[in-house]
């Protein structure tokens, strides 16, 4: 009588463990298809960008500090966004020297995204530190020296986004960067402090 008072008791538990299965399979396969395209495939497409924006994942590594996959992917697109919209052109052509210019932005944005993960590291060496103040002050300046009079913040917004493929806070991000990179090297050069 037990049995037909409780029918799904046993099958509860068999359908809990048949989901928790089924859930583990596919993060696991999502996991290694993941994997796969960012490290082997080396795929460079918008998922896997905003995938390696929420989950910190290294791409080369540089005195013990791991340089983020997402830093490389956003210069890398950046360029290629330029050379396709700019330049026009097309990624996949089989024209001469077309393959070796895009080859050459993903060798240039690795080198920069590396170069950016050593100055971070100095810089929390050495205690230097870039505040939104100055991101401001400089992308301000930006919008003053690129036209004879100011170019609203409109404007420059859509000039990352149609150009670059950067949203406000990525193009936030590059310049805080840039300007880092700049206050390291300044820190480090003791013969452009002495003048």
């Amino acid at each position: 009588a037990r049995k037909f008072a409780y029918p799904i008791q046993y099958t509860r538990q068999q359908l809990v463990l048949i989901a928790t299965g089924i859930g583990l399979a596919v993060v696991l396969l999502f996991v290694a298809f993941s994997w796969y395209q960012l490290y082997r495939a080396q795929t460079t497409g918008q998922f896997f960008y905003r995938i390696t924006q929420l989950v910190p994942l290294p791409v080369a590594k540089v005195d013990d500090e791991l340089v983020r996959y997402s830093d490389y992917l956003l210069e890398y697109r950046s360029n290629e966004t330029y050379l396709t919209t700019v330049e026009n052109i097309d990624k996949n052509s089989k024209e001469d020297g077309v393959q070796e210019q895009f080859d050459y932005i993903r060798v240039q944005a690795m080198q920069k995204a590396v170069a950016n993960t050593y100055a971070q590291k100095i810089a929390n060496e050495r205690g230097i530190e870039i505040t939104d103040d100055q991101v401001t002050a400089a992308i301000e300046r930006t919008r003053r020296v690129n036209s004879s009079q100011e170019i609203s913040e409109a404007a420059y917004n859509r000039t990352l986004e149609q150009y670059y493929g950067q949203s406000p806070d990525e193009g936030r991000y590059v310049m805080k960067q840039s300007l880092l990179r700049q206050e390291v090297s300044y820190a480090i050069d003791e013969r452009a402090q002495s003048v």
